[in-house]
């Protein structure tokens, strides 16, 4: 009795499967927050999930670790998505499923970014007006100037060189605020051509090779990204940027896109001199780089900041003297048939 009352009085939706998925019970918040029925999904596989693979491999953790939690996008019976925390418990041959709603943390998200993107955009404009000016005025300077008048030359380049630093880690920085709502439907590996071609003769000058490897053909023409193709751009030259300044002396970037179960898998991988693994936790911390001056440390942070706005997640696999490899993995968003890779 007591059971009955927790379970259908909870503030959560909850739901009880039987050893092979289906559900046994289903309480009367897991009705009003995603609109099926308990008489509708009795004895069915939970239908919030956005597919059977993703369902199968979270009933899977749970069945081997005993417990779960994994923040994923589930679908109410209209189509409408959620971003749910699913904690999952396995015990006695059975599935227990609670699911807290995170959606609000996306709006919140969203509001604070574009908040903070209009207090950095305020001090930019701010900011960039005297920089405009001191960068003009050292340029008329240098024009005007003979090479053997003195030292001070030296001293107006250096201070010429720093303004426009300084300008470009303003724009760094309003890139990093920088909320866009304007999503359309692209292939991630046309932008990677884009971006490979519009910077092709950086990568010949830095003796760099780029190898776009793309899945099989039937599989880059039945699947699609649905987002902010900006912001995939800047991540792809984000990555490759770094790939190049860890290749000195040249070398291969190899970038790849595949299908894995749900999920579309982009991988970037360099043969540089890597990165140390004190580092590798630090690498995605605002303004933090190894490169100091060349380096305003933004970069990762962008990147990570615009895969995690198209609910992604990256990775990153070093090896010092040997290359780094980041993976990106984002969920696949329309599916129109299934492929091997």
């Amino acid at each position: 009795m007591a059971y009955r009352i927790f379970f259908n009085e909870a503030i959560n939706p909850f739901c009880l499967l039987d050893s092979e998925g289906n559900i046994r019970d289903w309480n009367k918040q897991a009705e009003k927050i995603f609109g099926f029925t308990k008489e509708e999904v009795m004895g069915k596989p939970d239908p919030t999930f956005p597919d059977t693979d993703t369902f199968k491999r979270f009933l899977k953790k749970v069945q081997t670790d005993g417990k779960a939690v994994q923040t994923l996008t589930l679908l109410k019976k209209n189509g409408e998505e959620l971003d749910v925390e699913v904690t999952g418990v396995y015990f006695n041959g059975e599935f227990f499923l609670m699911k807290r709603d995170l959606t609000y943390r996306r709006y919140a998200y969203v509001e604070k970014m574009k908040a903070i993107g209009e207090l950095v955009s305020g001090i930019a404009h701010q900011l960039n007006s005297p920089l405009n000016s001191i960068i003009l005025l050292t340029q008329n300077i240098l024009e005007g100037a003979d090479e053997r008048e003195g030292d001070w030359i030296e001293d107006i380049k250096i201070i010429e060189k720093q303004a426009h630093h300084m300008r470009s880690v303003i724009e760094k920085i309003l890139n990093y605020v920088k909320f866009s709502e304007t999503k359309t439907e692209f292939c991630l590996m046309d932008v990677v051509d884009e971006v490979v071609e519009l910077y092709n003769n950086t990568l010949q000058k830095h003796k760099i090779v780029v190898k776009p490897e793309r899945g099989k053909k039937e599989i880059c023409e039945f699947c699609s990204f649905f987002g902010d193709k900006s912001g995939l751009e800047q991540i792809i030259v984000n990555l490759i940027t770094n790939a190049v300044d860890a290749m000195p002396n040249g070398g291969t970037i190899k970038i790849s896109c595949k299908i894995e179960g749900s999920e579309l898998i982009l991988a970037v991988e360099d043969n540089g001199i890597g990165i140390p693994k004190e580092n590798l936790r630090r690498i995605f911390q605002p303004f933090f780089s190894t490169k100091g001056t060349r380096g305003s440390g933004l970069g990762l942070a962008i990147v990570q900041r615009i895969v995690e706005e198209h609910k992604g997640q990256i990775l990153v696999h070093s090896t010092p003297g040997k290359g780094t490899t980041f993976i990106l993995k984002f969920p696949l968003m329309k599916r129109k048939k299934e492929y091997a890779i």
